[in-house]
């Protein structure tokens, strides 16, 4: 009975984490109206610091010293490095092409555990691990519109930002592997409060201290607006959604939890051709396609 209580829940919280994160990729590109890129990443980190600070004495008690380092460890790699390196992607990346490329994150994950975890898994993992590296290529080399000019991006340049993102799913891979292998029993709002302390002070510092941010804020039409989707982005997409995946992380395996990234690019496809009327062509498409074979291919049993 325990076992298929927690396949259920599983299943629900792939449902909400997948709504939340595939909307984040919107959230990053309608807050790079009035800020940086860096700044969004400041932005969300300190509000989902600030949020999780009650919990932090409570659970830091609790979590050895050492373990308490490597705890930070994973809040700036699996947090604050894609926090910065999304927006700096999508500034050039369609919100649909940011969305399918962190399916990567399941194949990085595979190969992560493998040479540094002593992971074993069968031939066929190295087909798809193949397969999904081709569709990222394909993805790259097919090109994007500048979002600000509504031309064709020269693609070494949109090469380089699709790069930024496949970096970040590097990133998440990491901070899957060591929360998997060293916090199976931890609280998930422990692991997160803690995580996210690390990045959410220096980051709520740079804030209050950069002078674009407060004059963005006080001078710009679209600052307000930008900031409640950060916020959003804050609070739902880095504070509750963390909480939910490092449940997820316990009651499930490393493929499991990271094959959220599968219905990810649905949602995000959805609202950037149907809310941002991104232009995509058959090669967007077919690099969707061959990227969500090779997770696929990935993950499974036999």
């Amino acid at each position: 009975m325990g076992s298929r209580s927690n396949a259920l829940l599983a299943i629900f919280l792939l449902t909400i984490l997948s709504i939340i994160w595939g909307s984040s990729f919107l959230l990053m590109k309608l807050g790079l109206k009035a800020f940086y890129p860096i700044e969004i990443a400041a932005m969300r980190l300190a509000i989902a610091g600030f949020l999780l600070s009650p919990f932090l004495y409570k659970y830091i008690r609790k979590v050895p010293p050492k373990k308490i380092l490597l705890l930070a460890a994973i809040g700036i790699i699996g947090s604050g490095f894609p926090a910065i390196l999304f927006p700096m992607a999508e500034q050039v990346v369609p919100t649909a092409v940011a969305g399918v490329l962190n399916a990567m994150t399941p194949i990085f994950t595979v190969v992560i555990a493998a040479i540094f975890f002593s992971a074993r898994f069968p031939l066929i993992k190295l087909v798809g691990i193949f397969t999904g590296l081709a569709g990222t290529i394909l993805l790259m080399l097919a090109g994007g519109l500048d979002m600000t000019a509504g031309e064709q991006t020269d693609t070494w340049v949109y090469i380089q930002y699709c790069g930024y993102i496949v970096l970040a799913t590097v990133f998440y891979a990491t901070s899957v592997n060591l929360t998997k292998t060293y916090f199976q029993d931890t609280d998930p709002i422990g692991i997160t409060a803690i995580s996210l302390f690390s990045t959410g002070v220096p980051a709520l510092v740079y804030i209050l201290t950069s002078s674009h941010f407060l004059e963005t804020m006080r001078t710009s039409p679209l600052a307000w607006e930008s900031f409640t989707y950060v916020a959003l982005l804050g609070a739902l997409g880095t504070a509750f959604a963390l909480i939910l995946f490092y449940k997820l992380l316990q009651i499930s395996n490393l493929i499991i939890a990271s094959s959220v990234t599968y219905t990810i690019p649905i949602i995000a496809v959805l609202w950037g051709v149907f809310y941002l009327h991104e232009a995509l062509s058959w090669q967007h498409f077919l690099g969707f396609a061959v990227i969500l074979t090779g997770v696929w291919v990935v993950n499974m049993k036999k």
